[in-house]
């Protein structure tokens, strides 16, 4: 009995959490675009800079940052629930927890991207113009992060086909 029960009540917590994450991932997608075209705009202010024109890249963007949650799927496992739940149910989050876990490590990547882009801004403010390297450096560093962007796409969509399967 009290097995079924610690089974119920980590069903019900890993349910709730998954739907709370695929709201936050929701928005999350929502946002991508948006933050691709600020990239891209910034991107092609940096290049005309560079080749000595007058505009400096706007530095007001807006981000957004999705973590996943995993707390209720990691205490599902040191209570002992999952020996207690069906193969099949194991097998189905872990999967989507695994892609949580790229789609989160994925977002560090996008933080740190970001963090050197904005560290490239800092060295436009200067009053000397950045050497060619440092342009390189800072357009890298844009490119960076919007393959990191396609990816958080790529690994939200897989995510929510996931998250919808298991409402079937």
């Amino acid at each position: 009995m009290h097995h079924r029960r610690l089974v119920r009540e980590a069903r019900e917590n890993i349910a709730q959490e998954i739907r709370d994450n695929q709201q936050s991932l929701t928005k999350e997608m929502g946002a991508l675009p948006k933050e691709e075209e600020q990239l891209e705009k910034l991107l092609k202010v940096l290049s005309e800079e560079e080749k000595g024109g007058s505009a400096k890249p706007d530095q007001r963007l807006v981000w957004t940052v999705t973590r996943l949650n995993d707390s209720s799927w990691n205490t599902a496992f040191s209570t002992g629930a999952v020996g207690h739940m069906d193969y099949d149910e194991v097998r189905r989050y872990s999967q989507i927890y695994a892609l949580q876990q790229m789609f989160n490590r994925s977002m560090d990547h996008y933080l740190e991207s970001r963090r050197d882009m904005y560290a490239f801004f800092t060295r436009t403010n200067l009053l000397e113009k950045p050497s060619a390297t440092e342009f390189e450096d800072g357009k890298r560093a844009i490119a960076s992060e919007m393959v990191t962007g396609a990816f958080l796409r790529e690994i939200g969509e897989a995510l929510n086909k996931s998250y919808t399967k298991g409402e079937d």
